[in-house]
């Protein structure tokens, strides 16, 4: 049985037992320590005493050992990957980084550290040791340039993380999922630049800001169909910018850091399961930081985690009306179901008499295909179209 975690990136991360917002306040030098989910009120848990430039552009969190992981640039324009201990706010690790690291992400599932770096001929995932910064390439993309920032969140459920990036030589944005951790490319379609991207276990879908006539609206996005839905509306403010946030999947609320490029900051709240918004008074401490915040969960969802000796395929792909699987697996395979990105069950039956499963009354999108048999379960992933 599989835990799903959660954690939140960049500036802020979420600690799982409590609830707690860990950020970093880059006000007056930089603060390691904790904002209060009602109201945003920051708390210093310690103080960085070297010379930090910025954050660069990405922190992410191991709610199990209670490291915070950022990356940070000095004056000198070189980098280093702190490991803060989250009750302390004290500095465990701090190597020197060989490049910049961007987007960084923990994966609980695979105790797997991430991040994304560019170089001259391609942009590459890798792996990072948070005790030697030591760098292994899990995947090369020749083909993106860079991801944009304030759009990517991983998700923990099924490893993947979903991300909007530039293609060399295209100006489009192209909405980019990517399998952790092989780095396999899962999805890449064009379609418009949307923010503070974080998804929601509770029900399957991500959550990021639209502006509908200048005001920003609380999204839902289905990231298979590519739908996005406004929720809840914001406050109308010239000239805003959510620079900060995270999703409390407790409390299905989602948070966030508002700036009005006057360097004043509201703390917003958004009650999903309410449908409801409220914004606190002005909070101090906090500066424009770099990236947005993504969270991964849930703490209290658990998904079997299908294990396998044998590779079952599933044809055709992408599909519109019928798949089959494996013919050499076919008489092994007892029964099957097929469930939706969200792990809702769509289709479902025996399957030893059937040649093909129809699909066709299934809504356009990604779906995982599972086969019992004595031997256990195998798995794949269709899309249907």
């Amino acid at each position: 049985m599989k835990t799903i975690c959660l954690g939140i990136f960049c500036l802020y991360s979420l600690h799982l037992n409590a609830q707690t917002i860990y950020a970093i306040d880059q006000s007056d030098g930089f603060k390691f320590g904790i904002v209060q989910p009602e109201d945003g009120s920051f708390t210093t848990l310690h103080t960085f005493t070297e010379d930090i430039y910025r954050i660069n552009s990405g922190s992410a969190s191991d709610p199990n050992a209670g490291y915070y992981f950022i990356e940070v640039k000095d004056e000198n324009e070189d980098h280093y990957l702190y490991t803060i201990d989250v009750t302390t706010g004290d500095v465990l690790h701090e190597p020197a980084l060989s490049v910049p690291l961007y987007e960084l992400n923990y994966s609980c599932h695979f105790d797997l550290l991430f991040g994304f770096e560019y170089t001259d001929t391609s942009t590459n995932m890798v792996s990072i040791n948070h005790t030697t910064g030591e760098t292994t390439v899990i995947a090369s993309y020749p083909e993106i340039d860079f991801l944009y920032m304030m759009t990517g969140s991983y998700n923990e459920m099924y490893s993947e993380f979903l991300c909007w990036v530039k293609l060399v030589d295209d100006d489009n944005y192209y909405k980019t999922m990517i399998d952790i951790p092989s780095g396999e490319i899962l999805l890449q379609v064009e379609e418009p630049w949307q923010f503070d991207n974080i998804y929601n276990c509770n029900d399957g879908l991500y959550y990021g800001f639209d502006w509908v006539d200048g005001v920003p609206w609380l999204s839902s996005l289905d990231p298979y169909t590519g739908i996005s839905t406004p929720v809840i509306e914001g406050i109308e403010n010239t000239g805003i910018l959510l620079t900060a946030s995270t999703l409390l999947p407790e409390e299905n609320k989602f948070v966030t850091i508002s700036d009005n490029l006057d360097y004043q900051y509201e703390y917003w709240v958004f009650d999903i399961t309410a449908g409801t918004f409220v914004s606190s008074a002005l909070v101090e401490g906090f500066m424009w930081p770099q990236e947005l915040l993504v969270s991964y969960c849930c703490t209290y969802l658990t998904i079997e985690t299908p294990t396998t000796s044998q590779e079952i395929w599933v044809y055709p792909n992408p599909a519109s009306t019928y798949i089959t699987i494996s013919p050499q697996l076919l008489p092994d395979i007892e029964r099957y179901t097929i469930t939706s990105m969200n792990g809702s069950i769509v289709l479902e039956g025996d399957s030893r008499q059937l040649s093909a499963i129809d699909v066709s009354t299934l809504s356009n999108g990604m779906y995982m295909f599972l086969g019992y048999s004595e031997n256990g379960v195998r798995t794949s992933f269709f899309v249907k179209e």
